[in-house]
């Protein structure tokens, strides 16, 4: 009996330290996608189907490599 109610308090406070603990988070992100750039990169196919990145930017040649791999 003493064992049962040591589980529930013990239950009841780790519930209790979760829910504090996970609160909304209020801060923006510096780094947020705000959706007004668009990248450009040019993929290149050779006869074995290996993709060839370019861009002007890494980030251009990153959204190219994803791009490619969605494709695959």
């Amino acid at each position: 009996m003493k064992l049962n109610s040591t589980i529930k308090i013990i239950t009841i406070l780790a519930l209790g330290c979760c829910l504090s603990c996970s609160g909304p988070v209020n801060h923006i992100s510096p780094y947020q996608y705000k959706g007004d750039k668009a990248f450009k990169a040019t993929i290149y196919r050779d006869n074995m189907g290996v993709p060839h990145i370019f861009g002007k930017t890494d980030a251009d040649a990153v959204f190219g490599l994803a791009y490619a791999h969605a494709e695959d």
